[in-house]
């Protein structure tokens, strides 16, 4: 096998008279519910990436995103590789009817400032 095949492994269960009907198995070291076990042959990185959205300042209808309202958006990155991950970005769009704070990036609990260079996303 050639470094860098990546072979996915999921398995599925069913027990039609307990009224469970293909459950996934799910790979434990990715936070991606129901998603295959991937494992790569040789010494290369493995990443995954999650996204996740909190609100943050709620100041119309609680528990709804209103206008105005501040929403935090965190990415998680995972290398389920065998060797660290060099000159790695990440580009993400600002989603549609949102606003980019400016300087509200952090890395690791740590600001980063523009990450886009001052150019306004």
């Amino acid at each position: 096998m050639a470094d860098g095949l990546v072979i996915s492994n999921q398995a599925f269960v069913s027990a039609i008279g307990q009224g469970v009907a293909d459950q996934p198995s799910d790979d434990p070291r990715t936070e991606i519910p129901d998603d295959p076990t991937m494992d790569i042959v040789g010494q290369l990185p493995l990443l995954f990436a999650t996204k996740t959205a909190a609100l943050e300042v709620d100041g119309g209808s609680p528990g709804i995103v209103d206008p105005g309202d501040v929403l935090r958006y965190t990415i998680t990155v995972y290398n389920n590789g065998t060797v660290p991950a060099t000159a790695v970005e990440l580009f993400d769009s600002v989603p549609g009817n949102t606003t980019y704070v400016a300087d509200s990036v952090t890395l690791n609990g740590l600001p980063v400032g523009q990450p886009d260079g001052g150019v306004f996303p």
